[in-house]
């Protein structure tokens, strides 16, 4: 139990490292939870500073999750204790306490972590169907069927599907709650909840979500 704790207190002060917030504070004067999607993390951190810092933080927070990982293997823990981590490092990215338990969407970090652990096929499957989105022009949709996969790849690729399950779980639930509890769409709560299910904001103009603050 008390290496459980230890783990869990470890991974989400590492997850909880914002590096977008750090660039965006450092180089533009802005705090990003008051900035376009009002995500601390690399694609709105691009919307302020460029396809190179994005880049730049993108990496870094993939980093958090696949060296955490790594150093975890290194020292010989179990699988159940390395996904543990792997959560802890999730669920600070998206809800880290240095940001007033906000943050980013997870997906980066996410991605590390299944590459911290190995699961090679399991990402590049996962990456291969998210990268249709980009093609499409729907990026937020294939994300979020690449991450609800994730259990279907363990199963196929038997990689613990239940470990899997638990790190999607973590990402949909960030969804769901979003910035507020109360989804911001002009038709109603429910239909407010399932776009954010689908397209990770309470609008289906993805402009109209980021530009929202303007209007």
């Amino acid at each position: 139990m008390l290496i459980a704790s230890m783990i869990v207190v470890i991974g989400y002060l590492i997850g909880s490292l914002s590096f977008s917030n750090w660039f965006a504070t450092r180089f533009a004067k802005t705090d990003l939870l008051s900035f376009g999607s009002k995500n601390a993390g690399a694609s709105n951190v691009g919307q302020l500073l460029g396809t190179k810092v994005m880049v730049v933080v993108g990496c870094l927070d993939l980093g958090k999750g696949a060296i955490s990982l790594w150093v975890g293997r290194y020292l010989d823990l179990s699988t159940d204790c390395l996904v543990l981590l792997g959560s802890a490092v999730i669920t600070g990215h998206c809800w880290s306490c240095f940001l007033h338990f906000r943050g980013g969407r997870g997906i980066a970090s996410l991605t590390g972590v299944i590459l911290g652990l190995g699961w090679f096929n399991v990402v590049g499957t996962s990456l291969l169907i998210a990268s249709i989105g980009l093609i499409c022009g729907n990026r937020p949709v294939f994300v979020a069927l690449a991450v609800s996969g994730l259990p279907l790849l363990g199963l196929i690729f038997d990689k613990n599907p239940l470990g899997l399950t638990l790190l999607a779980a973590i990402i949909f639930v960030k969804r769901i709650l979003g910035h507020t509890l109360i989804p911001e769409s002009p038709d109603g709560m429910l239909r407010g909840y399932v776009r954010r299910m689908i397209f990770d904001r309470d609008v289906i103009s993805n402009i109209g979500w980021i530009r929202r603050e303007d209007e």
